[in-house]
C-alpha cells in the first residue's frame, strides 16, 4: 500500500494482486485499495494460487475486476494474462458480470 500511495509517473492503472502476501492479505490490500479515493478506480485483477470458491465470491462482492488462479505452465499464465488485458480493452473498469469475473484457460 506503501508503494501504491506513492507511485511512479505514469501511475498504474492495473493492479495484479495476490492473496498471500506478507504484511497485509490480498483482501485486506483490496478493501484498502476500494476505500481509497486516489486507487478505487484501479482495475484489480486477483492473480493467486486459491481457487477456493468463498475467496472468489468474497472478491468479486469486495469490488475486484478479474479473478486468476495461477497455472502452472508458463505459456498458460501469457494466455490468461493476454485474455485478461483483452477484457479489459472491451469491458474498461466495469466490473464484469459474476459469470465472467474468474478467468480460466
Amino acid at each position: 500500500m506503501e508503494y501504491l500511495n506513492r507511485p511512479p509517473d505514469p501511475t498504474a492503472d492495473l493492479i495484479f494482486l495476490d492473496l498471500n502476501m506478507p504484511g497485509l492479505t490480498g483482501f485486506q490490500c483490496l478493501a484498502q485499495i476500494r476505500e481509497d479515493t486516489n486507487l478505487k478506480n484501479n482495475i484489480i485483477i486477483i492473480f493467486t494460487t486459491s481457487s477456493n470458491t468463498d475467496d472468489i465470491e468474497k472478491l468479486y462482492a469486495m469490488g475486484a475486476n478479474y479473478f486468476i488462479t495461477k497455472p502452472t505452465d508458463y505459456s498458460d499464465m501469457e494466455k490468461l494474462i493476454n485474455t485478461a488485458l483483452a477484457l479489459i480493452q472491451v469491458s474498461g473498469t466495469a466490473q464484469p458480470a459474476f459469470q465472467d469475473f474468474y478467468i480460466r484457460a
